[in-house]
């Protein structure tokens, strides 16, 4: 992982895990709705935390799919 993690990073890797658990998949709109940010601030900071190597993202998936939310951490 590279850098530093900010608290708001924190904040989404907890929503994910939260939404992994409770799903089994996460996409940005489901973390949009849990934590009431809009989609442009989800796809935002998913991308700082893919830079960050803090998560990945299925492309593949049929709904992109957020996945490893919690890897090295």
């Amino acid at each position: 992982m590279k850098g530093r993690i900010l608290e708001s990073g924190e904040d989404y890797l907890e929503t994910i895990l939260i939404l992994q658990n409770r799903n089994g998949e996460v996409r940005s709109v489901d973390i949009a709705t849990e934590m009431d940010f809009s989609k442009p601030s989800v796809s935002v900071a998913m991308k700082n935390l893919r830079e960050q190597e803090c998560i990945t993202v299925d492309e593949f998936a049929k709904h992109s799919e957020v996945s490893d939310a919690l890897r090295g951490v």
